[in-house]
Formats: structure tokens, C-alpha cells, sequence
């Protein structure tokens, strides 16, 4: 019994449980194959800390690859990043790039992205833009589907257009530096604000083949010399951005705000390259007082004209032409139907045959018709003489 006193007098302390440290690592790197064995993506970092418990690691500036069928497809990286559970989702943060290699190489950026490898899928809510040599779509947020090779982009999506600017050749002073190989570049031709801005409800864009959908309704601006402005509407789009082309599904309503001009058109396509804007769907336009009407049209943007090359039908006050073809140039005016030209006037009901009738808009909106030469055929109808009175007889004194 004795014995025992002593250790009744004795208090336990309770034992202070400290969080583990986290685990510092010089490196880490993660690899994962699919289903064959083949690389399916893989992800380096310079400097990581582990923490076992919770079985997540965080890393500073991650690089890594992910591969379609075992060729390397993107490239990543960011200034830091979290990985869960050894690779089954990963965060990146801080100027996040998703590069597609290629030869002609697309650039996916964002503030943060959540990427789950199994599933082939990265979220990007914050700031999503993807960008080409002369294109930049943009969105609140976007959802990459890797095995898709589609990005989703929700959130008023916005697509904005760079003109290519001509610049020397390759090799030449001040030309964009060739690519090491191995690596890809992607030339700028973004100087300055975009010359067009489009605005759809969403879109779905593939930037590997360059492949893109827009849902409506679709507004659009293009910026011009001199401060003008077209604006553009259309119910939706489709596209490819690699391709350089864009159609624009009816109905389709181009205005010209400095020519007080309107057209309004069925499916009509936008090819960047060669800078044309074309449809053979039969149209309507507006020119100031000018009524024009066509089976099809085709604008040239380098050229500031319009071309009709069928049907061509042209009525104002006092006029009506019609002609098989028609050019019209909005900077000088000029204007030039070919073709079996045939004019008539409401004044003396007069109709006028040629093969080529000249003119050009004036400012209240009319247009003002010449024939430069050849021949011309002319049907004048005068208004009848009035009947002469018989002379009254003398009056004698």
C-alpha cells in the first residue's frame, strides 16, 4: 500500500502533438502513362514541398507536356502551382500558357487553371485568352477538353482581329527570329488596337485545326480609315482561324455609318487573307438614295470597293440601271456597270442601250450617269404638240 503513494501524488503532462513540417524537395517530377504504355502527360518542377498528411505538393514554376497517342501535344507552365493526391488534379496559377505545338503555334493563357488529367480536362475561371499571330479570343471562362482538342469559352466571348502588317522577309533586319529547333514561335502581327472586334453568346473553338463555332446573335465593329466604322450582325457564325475564314450564317446586316450605307444579306463569308468579304446569296443595299439589288457580292477591303457580278439592278429618284456587272469604289466614288446596260429615265420616258455606263454618287446620296464611249442607243419619247389654234378673223373698223 505504501507503495503506491507515490504515484498518486504524480500528474501526467499531455503531450504537445506539432504539425509535421512539410517535406523540401530540390525537384519534383510526375509521369503518367496511358492505357499502352505511351507518355500521357508529365510535369517538372524546379522546388517542391510536400506535405504527407494532407498528400499535396506545391511547386514553383512548373513546366510541363501532355501527349495525344504519345507525341507531345502542349506544352505548360506557370510561376507555382498545387498538385492533390499525386497528379489527380493539379492547380496552376500565375501566368499559366498552354501552348499548342505545331508550326503554327496557338498560345492558351490564363490567371488560374484546374486541370484534371484523368478526365482530360482543363477549367480556367480566371481570364481566359487564346491568341494566334493575328487573333485573340477572349471570355470570362473557358474549359479546355484535351482529348477534344476544343476549347469552350463562356462569358460574353469576344473575338478580336489584327490586319497582317507587311514586314521583311525571314533572315532580313527586323523580321521575327527563327525558332530553335525543338521549339516553337509565335510572331506577333497584334500592333496596336484590333481593326476588328466580334462579340457572339459562346464559342467553341479547336486550336489545332482552328475550327470554330459562335453562337448568336453575333456584333461585330471594323474600324476603317479616317475614323469610320461598319458594324456587323449576323444569327451565327462558323469558321477557321487557320484557314482565314469566317461565315457569317443570315441574316446578315453590314453598315457603313461615314457612306450612310446598309446591306443586308444570306450567308456571307469573311476571308482574312485576302482581306473579301463575298456571298452568292441574293442581297440588298442602301447607298444614300441609291437602291441596289444583285443575285451575289463581293467586298474588297484592300481595294475600298464593292463588285456585283450578277444582276446587277440600281434605281433612284428619276433612274432605274440595270446591267450584268457593277463596280462601285467607296473612297473616289467611281462607278461602272458592264454588260448589256440598259437606263431608263422617268423624264421624257427616255431608254438608253450601251455596253458601259459610267458615273459616281454624289453627295446628297444620287448617282450621276455618263456613257464614256462606244455605242449607244438612246429611245426618246417627247411629249405630244399641242393642237395649233386656227387663226381668228379679222376684226374690221
Amino acid at each position: 500500500m505504501l507503495l503506491l503513494l507515490p504515484l498518486a501524488g504524480c500528474w501526467s503532462t499531455p503531450v504537445r502533438q506539432e504539425k509535421p513540417l512539410p517535406f523540401v524537395f530540390r525537384s519534383l517530377n510526375l509521369r503518367q502513362q496511358d492505357s499502352q504504355g505511351r507518355p500521357a502527360w508529365e510535369l517538372r518542377s524546379p522546388e517542391a514541398r510536400y506535405e504527407l498528411a494532407a498528400r499535396m505538393a506545391y511547386v514553383r514554376f512548373p513546366r510541363g507536356v501532355i501527349y495525344t497517342a504519345g507525341q507531345a501535344r502542349y506544352r505548360i507552365r506557370a510561376a507555382r502551382g498545387t498538385v492533390f493526391n499525386d497528379g489527380e488534379r493539379i492547380t496552376l496559377e500565375q501566368g499559366v500558357t498552354i501552348e499548342v505545338i505545331g508550326d503554327r503555334p496557338v498560345q492558351i493563357t490564363g490567371d488560374r487553371v484546374n486541370w484534371i488529367p484523368r478526365q482530360q480536362l482543363m477549367e480556367i475561371d480566371r481570364r481566359p485568352v487564346a491568341l494566334d499571330d493575328q487573333s485573340r479570343l477572349s471570355a470570362s471562362t473557358a474549359r479546355f477538353r484535351l482529348d477534344l482538342d476544343r476549347i469552350e469559352l463562356r462569358g460574353q466571348p469576344k473575338l478580336e482581329r489584327w490586319e497582317a502588317q507587311p514586314g521583311p522577309a525571314v533572315g532580313q533586319k527586323g523580321a521575327a527570329p527563327i525558332a530553335p529547333k525543338g521549339q516553337t514561335t509565335a510572331p506577333s502581327q497584334r500592333q496596336g488596337p484590333p481593326k476588328t472586334v466580334l462579340m457572339v453568346a459562346t464559342v467553341d473553338w479547336h486550336p489545332g485545326s482552328g475550327s470554330l463555332l459562335g453562337s448568336g446573335p453575333v456584333q461585330g465593329i471594323r474600324k476603317g480609315d479616317k475614323g469610320s466604322r461598319q458594324l456587323l450582325s449576323a444569327s451565327r457564325l462558323v469558321g477557321n482561324t487557320r484557314e482565314q475564314w469566317l461565315d457569317f450564317q443570315a441574316p446578315v446586316k453590314l453598315t457603313d455609318t461615314a457612306q450612310k450605307a446598309l446591306l443586308q444579306a444570306g450567308l456571307s463569308r469573311w476571308n482574312f487573307g485576302t482581306q473579301r468579304i463575298t456571298s452568292a446569296r441574293p442581297f440588298s443595299a442602301v447607298v444614300g438614295q441609291l437602291r441596289i439589288q444583285g443575285s451575289s457580292f463581293e467586298i474588297q477591303q484592300k481595294e475600298q470597293s464593292v463588285v456585283v457580278p450578277q444582276a446587277c439592278d440600281l434605281r433612284q429618284p428619276g433612274d432605274w440601271l440595270q446591267a450584268t456587272a457593277c463596280h462601285w469604289n467607296w473612297t473616289t466614288q467611281a462607278f461602272k456597270a458592264t454588260g448589256g446596260v440598259l437606263l431608263r429615265r422617268t423624264a421624257n420616258k427616255q431608254v438608253t442601250r450601251a455596253s458601259e455606263v459610267s458615273g459616281s454618287l454624289g453627295a446628297k446620296g444620287l448617282a450621276v450617269f455618263t456613257t464614256p464611249g462606244g455605242r449607244v442607243s438612246s429611245l426618246l419619247e417627247l411629249p405630244p404638240k399641242a393642237p395649233q389654234r386656227a387663226p381668228s378673223a379679222p376684226v374690221l373698223f
